[in-house]
């Protein structure tokens, strides 16, 4: 009996590593991004066009993990699924045909663009954009806050109303952009060590741990103005006023740098997804409040 239950709790363990490890937490998260403009400015888009930023973020990361698999710091992404190739090949194929397919029966040649240019983003940064670090300090983490950013304009190209919208995508897409910029330095912070092997520069790297620390307060403070010039002007409706909450959130990243809180790097990822994907769940619980 104790056999079963230790081979069942392992079972677990490795499928929750999986979905943590391999990116698809990462793409349930890029769905959320994607619909949190539909739920804020009530765009009549179906909740099947999450699909897309799914899918487009697990070839994305797929490619990352497979490319990635001899540099990965020991420990951290261990399930190692996407990284050995029998598996990665099928999957990569299997997900591209179901993209490029899944976009040709929308019918929409914008939507069929823009959806092609992010995902050949995101595949070009694991090629070239990490490499360019070596150069320009923090590029890469402008250039993927930047890819996340444009995940929340997908609706708007559905439609092709961005133009109407303007002002409402752009305070979205600025408030997805400085969260994400975070982010994503936080978790150069776990892997400084990989990074200085590779001679990237990165923030933890340049920066002491008390400035990193204030660097990203002063980012978190940044991040929360296009919600209050959204709320402010009436470009967002009252249920925006609940992303504030992420300013809080944000904290707990800052602690840990600071070493306040000891969390193991293991956590790092996950954090940053359910950050993400917390967005969502707030609009969506202020949103049927306020009904």
């Amino acid at each position: 009996m104790v056999m079963v239950i230790n081979w069942f709790f392992k079972r677990i363990t490795w499928f929750v590593d999986v979905i943590i490890y391999d990116g698809h937490l990462t793409a349930i998260s890029a769905a959320c991004m994607s619909f949190l403009p539909v739920i804020l400015i009530k765009l009549p888009v179906s909740k099947i066009i999450t699909i897309i930023p799914f899918v487009a973020c697990e070839i994305i990361y797929s490619f990352n993990r497979y490319k990635e698999r001899f540099h990965d710091d020991s420990g951290i992404r261990n399930s190692g699924l996407l990284k050995r190739k029998k598996f990665f090949i099928p999957f990569f194929i299997f997900l591209s045909l179901l993209f490029i397919g899944y976009l040709i029966w929308f019918k929409n040649l914008l939507l069929l663009i823009f959806s092609c240019v992010i995902t050949i983003m995101g595949v070009f940064y694991s090629i070239f954009i990490k490499k360019l670090t070596k150069l320009i300090p923090g590029i890469k983490n402008f250039f993927v806050a930047f890819c996340w950013a444009s995940i929340t304009i997908l609706p708007f190209t559905f439609y092709n109303n961005l133009l109407l919208s303007y002002f409402s995508a752009l305070i979205i897409f600025s408030f997805v952009f400085i969260s994400v910029l975070l982010f994503e330095i936080f978790l150069d912070f776990r892997d400084i060590k990989e990074d200085k092997k590779r001679s990237l520069i990165t923030f933890p790297i340049v920066l002491k741990k008390s400035s990193l620390a204030f660097l990203l307060l002063f980012i978190n403070f940044f991040s929360i103005i296009p919600i209050f010039l959204g709320f402010y002007f009436n470009f967002l409706p009252k249920t925006v006023s609940i992303l504030l909450l992420s300013f809080f959130y944000n904290l707990i990243f800052i602690t840990i740098i600071a070493g306040k809180i000891n969390v193991g790097k293991k956590f790092f990822e996950p954090l940053v997804d359910c950050g993400k994907i917390l967005w969502i769940i707030e609009v969506i619980f202020f949103s049927n409040l306020l009904l």
